[in-house]
């Protein structure tokens, strides 16, 4: 099996069991149960298959700081999720306000 690191851990990629390749994200569907790849998924261009294979393909390249947390929330929304106002408080979170919700996340240092 084959191994990505991240962060400096290895990571173990996962057989999809559909299509039997071995990638790092597995999408399920809740209603059937059913768990596949970004390369199996019924449509391709899906928000989730994109950030999927986003994921996938920064993680082999070895570049996955390059695609943060914040766009891959803004790719999964279709883009809409910019933050217009960000404010840090003193333990380490932020509060990020946009035009449809508000959400408080965690940064990791």
């Amino acid at each position: 099996m084959t191994t990505v690191r991240i962060n400096g851990k290895d990571v173990a990629l996962r057989i999809c069991p559909i299509c039997q390749r071995e990638v790092l994200v597995l999408m399920t569907d809740f209603a059937t149960g059913k768990r596949f790849c970004h390369l199996c998924y019924e449509d391709p261009g899906s928000t989730m298959a994109t950030v999927a294979r986003k994921i996938h393909d920064c993680a082999v390249a070895g570049t996955l700081d390059q695609y943060p947390l914040a766009e891959r929330i803004a790719d999964l929304n279709g883009g809409h999720w910019k933050a217009k106002e960000r404010r840090e408080s003193g333990r380490g979170q932020a509060r990020v306000r946009t035009a449809e919700k508000t959400m408080s996340a965690a940064f990791i240092n």
